[in-house]
């Protein structure tokens, strides 16, 4: 009895040895994820003044709408979840007692600092969670070797250094996905109200956290208690919590539902999801619209996220799970498989959507890896331990040189001091008026004026205007201004990637850079990740991945007056172009004045059949109608136009007013002068 007694002490000190040992190396992964995680949280400060600016601009709506909550309770935007404007104040006390002012002017670096380290602590939790999945899934070692794939993987690292909700969704859905593994086991109501909750929160962060019900109607099925009348009572308490916690976290949802459901507003949830799913055309989301669904996630912005070694050892590691089909496994595969049913879904294929999944993905490679290691041969273990070294080797590079983005300037910093050096102080400056522009980074003592570029009126404008009346537009602004900043994801890379729907946009950035519209570059400013001397210039798929931290920022230089020679040859070649309307709209405009109806109603055919949703060809179709006397058909095929537009209730970002106002004068110059007067004066009328 004494042996047994000593054996099994012995095995309790062997075990506890073990235990510490697996401890003591999470501590020394969690110190490498914390440095890589907290590092340079102060970045996009001007070394040359110490001010600090807010470069990401989602960022900054964000820190912006939580500010406002001091003045009111009622949320600034709907299309985050409240809890993610609520959370920056549970940081005020630790503020107060670092004498951080938040959300003051005056102290906007420290604001911002203090709340990217709450992103930053938030995905240093992750590490410690998708450490304990792994040790559900496997044991210790896969546990610890998710939690180190985790450290290094490039995208949680980059979340990290912004105050968005992508990071702290990831925290709450791994604690989800935790508690429901611990209902697999034990199965008592706290737990599924605790999911329920937990499902809430993530939803109180982004609306699409609802997804993670889809794990817990797994974990419910495959419960202990097969019960029908009981599994159903499971589903009805887990959505009961967490709908109440949603509700409570955002009371204005049933208290003020238009600033959820409403069609007012970039910030509200309704158009937010609208511009996500591709129903209200953003330029932002065309290069987004251009890639193919699913295959793009699974291929490019996968491998960006975390490097294409920890990418393929993580999608062997899903399938590997899925052959097990053990209950925790297809808890944790209800969550990938829904979550990218519904991401890869969207317009909007944002490399930043993808953090979530990122855990899951270094747990399914630690538990392949660890199982392999277990089951196999000496030949496969020795290839196990490769497996390994690369995906942490590969990874760990892929992180050091990433995080040298933030120890650097920002190229729009730096391009500032471009412009500083080959401009006159007076200079008329044209940028491109969008998230990621420059006129609010320069410092009191510059006297430049800035010129916003008409590129997105153009694109809101586009089924209003002639594209030789975008051409037009175009030179004008650019015969205003000495010199041209571009920054590369605010419109060029969109546009080209879309350049058979905008030709004349996609058109304009390569008349651009190539010197024949009348500049020259003189500036090339290009501070990618890089290991030493060596740097990363490439571009990624995704140009949200390089746009809110290292955009590629161009400066141009103008050199000929020439303008308005260069606008009518450009103008000329389009209106001769039988590929454009405007050659098909000049023509019936010719054909109307000579009274031949009929053939204006053929060119109008043609010009449908080349643009279809463009309005010109329409609102002249009008005209022709009241000529032939057929005024019941005008008036059904304008009405119909205008409820097509919405204008009647008041219509998203109010551009299609101005538009009409556009297609009034085009009408009246081609001749079309009844339908031309009638949009003018709706316009006027609309924009009361």
């Amino acid at each position: 009895m004494q042996h047994v007694v000593e054996q099994e002490r012995s095995g309790l000190k062997s075990w506890s040895g073990v235990a510490q040992r697996h401890h003591l190396q999470l501590a020394a992964v969690l110190v490498v994820a914390a440095a890589f995680r907290f590092w340079h949280l102060d970045w996009g400060t001007d070394s040359a003044d110490g001010r600090f600016h807010g470069l990401h601009p989602d960022e900054r709506g964000l820190i912006h709408a939580a500010g406002l909550l001091a003045e009111s309770l009622k949320p600034a935007l709907s299309s985050y979840g409240a809890l993610s404007l609520y959370l920056p104040w549970a940081t005020w006390p630790l503020a107060q007692v670092l004498s951080v002012e938040l959300f003051d002017e005056a102290n906007r670096r420290g604001t911002f600092v203090m709340l990217r380290a709450l992103s930053a602590t938030a995905a240093l939790i992750s590490v410690v969670l998708t450490w304990m999945l792994g040790c559900r899934l496997a044991d210790e070692r896969a546990g610890l070797l998710a939690a180190s794939l985790l450290a290094v993987a490039t995208l949680s690292i980059q979340q990290a250094h912004y105050y968005t909700v992508d990071g702290l969704v990831t925290t709450t859905t791994l604690v989800t996905v935790l508690l429901c593994l611990r209902a697999l086991e034990r199965d008592r109501w706290i737990d599924w109200l605790g999911i329920g909750v937990a499902v809430g929160l993530t939803a109180g962060l982004r609306i699409n956290g609802l997804i993670l019900m889809a794990p817990a109607i797994v974990a419910a099925a495959l419960g202990a208690d097969r019960n029908l009348r009981r599994t159903f009572m499971r589903y009805i308490a887990c959505a009961g919590a967490a709908l109440a916690t949603l509700l409570l976290l955002q009371p204005y949802m049933i208290l003020d539902p238009m600033l959820y459901f409403g069609r007012d507003g970039v910030g509200n949830l309704v158009n937010a999801a609208a511009i996500a799913t591709g129903k209200i055309p953003r330029i932002w989301t065309l290069y987004d619209s251009a890639q193919t669904p699913y295959w793009y996630h699974l291929t490019s912005l996968m491998a960006h996220a975390v490097g294409p070694a920890l990418q393929v050892a993580g999608l062997a590691g899903l399938l590997w799970l899925a052959n097990r089909r053990r209950s925790a496994d297809l808890v944790c595969l209800a969550f990938v498989l829904s979550f990218v049913l519904v991401i890869g879904r969207l317009e909007a294929k944002n490399i930043r959507y993808l953090t979530p999944m990122i855990p899951f993905l270094c747990v399914s490679a630690g538990v392949l890896i660890t199982d392999g290691y277990r089951q196999a041969g000496k030949p496969w273990r020795q290839l196990a331990v490769a497996a390994t070294a690369i995906c942490l080797i590969s990874s760990s590079l892929y992180a050091f040189a990433y995080v040298r983005v933030y120890g650097q300037i920002d190229p729009r910093i730096e391009s500032l001091d471009h412009i500083r050096k080959s401009f006159v102080a007076d200079a008329r400056i044209g940028y491109e008026h969008t998230g990621v522009s420059l006129s609010e980074l320069v410092r009191p003592e510059d006297q430049f004026r800035w010129d916003p570029d008409p590129l997105g009126a153009l694109f809101n404008l586009d089924r209003f205007l002639l594209s030789s009346e975008k051409v037009a537009m175009v030179y004008r602004w650019l015969h205003d201004v000495d010199g041209v900043v571009i920054v590369d994801v605010a419109r060029m890379r969109h546009f080209a990637a879309v350049a058979d729907r905008y030709p004349i946009e996609a058109e304009f950035y390569q008349e651009l850079f190539s010197g024949r519209a009348g500049f020259e570059i003189i500036a090339d400013v290009d501070r990618g990740p890089g290991l030493g001397p060596w740097s990363l210039t490439f571009r990624s798929s995704d140009p949200s991945f390089d746009g809110f931290d290292h955009p590629r920022v161009t400066v141009l230089r103008r050199t000929t007056d020439q303008m308005q020679h260069l606008a009518s040859s450009w103008v000329g070649r389009l209106q001769s172009d039988p590929a454009f309307i405007d050659k098909h709209l000049l023509a019936a405009s010719r054909a109307m004045k000579l009274a031949d109806l009929e053939s204006a109603g053929s060119h109008l055919d043609i010009a449908a059949e080349i643009a279809p949703q463009h309005r010109l060809p329409l609102l002249f179709r009008c005209e022709i109608l009241l000529r032939q006397g057929r005024d019941k058909e005008s008036d059904i095929l304008w009405k119909g136009m205008i409820d097509e537009m919405g204008t009647g209730a008041g219509s998203f970002w109010q551009h299609e007013s101005v538009g009409l106002q556009f297609a009034g004068a085009t009408l009246n110059k081609l001749g079309a002068s009844v339908i031309g007067q009638r949009c003018l004066e709706t316009a006027a009328k609309l924009g009361t």
